[in-house]
């Protein structure tokens, strides 16, 4: 990893850069490149862009989909651009913080503690529950044996 002028270089096809108030990361690629009227359609679930039987490219079309789907809950965006024979390039805009969001999109910090903490409490009720059952178990195995006798 590389740092040059607020971009991260991963590797020659991967950056990141701080854009205003996003973060815009591309990821390149060299190879055959999508034909431009498939473009649109990359996006669609199980779409593939060579659907033939015989197909050099994994994959089963749900990669990009979900991405989309995942940058559009944070509400970012995400564009493809492509040219045959060169490559493509796939470029993804986030915004930065959380003022972009509804309050019911953002998780809440102390809802997930007292999550945590109501997890604790079950987990320390049933160490509880197994003491005293041991504890039960001992008293009858003690009374069964010796005062019994």
């Amino acid at each position: 990893m590389t740092v040059k002028n607020q971009t991260l270089f991963f590797s020659p096809l991967v950056k990141g850069e701080l854009k205003g108030g996003s973060v815009e990361i591309s990821i390149s690629d060299t190879g055959i490149g999508i034909p431009k009227e498939k473009l649109a359609r990359i996006f669609d679930r199980f779409y593939q862009v060579d659907g033939s039987h015989t197909r050099e490219q994994e994959g089963t079309g749900i990669g990009l989909s979900l991405t989309k789907e995942l940058v559009e809950l944070h509400k970012g965006k995400i564009e493809v651009e492509s040219e045959e024979g060169k490559g493509t390039t796939v470029t993804i805009s986030l915004p930065l913080g959380k003022e972009h969001l509804k309050p019911e999109e953002i998780s809440k910090a102390e809802e997930e503690k007292e999550y945590e903490k109501e997890k604790e409490r079950q987990g320390y009720y049933q160490e509880l529950k197994v003491k005293l059952n041991i504890r039960l178990a001992w008293r009858y195995w003690i009374k069964k044996h010796f005062l019994y006798c």
